[in-house]
């Protein structure tokens, strides 16, 4: 049986409100409250759940919403909101949805001509340690890294940007002394040279595995070395290095262990203009042990400046540095 009684509420003398007497059409349990049909808030969402919700019904509880929250929300209803989604973990179909509509929103609002009204706020220092804080163990997926890599590829730092990195990283004097302490433990120095070293022959490797195979002067040299049988391997595509105390790194191109030989075939294109850094190789080699013969690319093949030198004469050069490497 359903009763029901006026009551006048004191704070509000002239709004009347019924006290209902009756069973929850929900759960079934007999209650007395204000609710007409059922016990409770969540016997209402659990009868309610699955139900469709027409347009004009939505339209009209988004005006309400709009209507009652002019000034914005009250700090209050934000607490009973959070503490109402508390803990509750959303299903990835219903993820990926949310991301679908605030995307196309966002589209929508851009097209439109929408801009944030916080983007010429500055952000305080507790807001950015706040942010930081928040993506501490965050873990970004292969997908995002490709799309910021590439992203990130072709992008030009402008002088000013660059010179307003430097004043900042200048400015903060704790990370610079950090940095300073950790570069001075030669544990952590060799360990960033060697991660950077490993980085250079991984780069040098990818770059020969898309070449075709030798270039034109090495595999002159290769056929001269094989036809003649001379026990010489060839390391050009990275697997042998010879490092310097400054970290620089050289790779030869022909290479004999048991003679402590190495043959280095220089391009006349690039290696015009590197002397100084030709010079270092051959001195790393030799404070390694190895005596090197530097073959240019005019020697080994005709061109528009001559007909190279005699086969012979190359032989010559390389059973010399043989017998040179033999004597040590």
């Amino acid at each position: 049986m359903e009763e029901k009684k006026k009551l006048k509420l004191k704070s509000e003398p002239d709004k009347e409100e019924y006290i209902y007497k009756r069973d929850c059409n929900q759960c079934g349990i007999y209650y007395e409250g204000r609710g007409k049909y059922f016990c409770s808030q969540k016997c209402h969402g659990i009868f309610k759940r699955g139900n469709f919700v027409s347009k004009e019904t939505r339209q009209k509880l988004r005006i309400n919403a709009l209507n009652q929250f002019k000034n914005g929300m009250p700090d209050s209803t934000k607490i009973k909101l959070s503490k109402i989604n508390l803990g509750k973990k959303l299903k990835k179909e219903t993820k990926k949805k949310i991301g679908e509509r605030s995307i196309s929103s966002w589209i929508k609002r851009k097209k439109n001509g929408w801009v944030s009204p916080l983007r010429d706020i500055p952000r305080t220092d507790d807001i950015k340690k706040k942010i930081s804080r928040s993506k501490i163990g965050h873990l970004v997926s292969v997908e995002t890294r490709e799309k910021l890599r590439k992203k990130l590829k072709n992008r030009i730092i402008s002088p000013e940007t660059r010179k307003k990195t430097s004043e900042t990283m200048k400015k903060d004097g704790i990370q610079s002394e950090r940095i300073k302490n950790l570069w001075k433990n030669p544990e952590y120095r060799k360990k960033v040279t060697q991660k950077f070293n490993d980085h250079k022959v991984e780069r040098i490797r990818k770059l020969h595995s898309h070449r075709k195979g030798f270039s034109r002067p090495e595999i002159i040299m290769a056929n001269l070395l094989n036809k003649y049988d001379i026990p010489f391997s060839y390391t050009g595509d990275g697997m042998m290095w010879f490092k310097n105390f400054n970290g620089t790194m050289f790779n030869p191109d022909f290479v004999s262990i048991k003679d402590k030989s190495i043959i280095e075939v220089f391009g006349d294109y690039w290696h015009r203009n590197t002397q100084a850094k030709d010079q270092e190789r051959i001195e790393v080699y030799k404070r390694k042990g190895y005596n090197t013969l530097v073959v240019w690319e005019h020697e080994l093949k005709s061109n528009k400046f001559g007909e190279g030198i005699p086969e012979q004469e190359i032989l010559g050069k390389i059973n010399l540095l043989i017998s040179n490497g033999k004597t040590k």
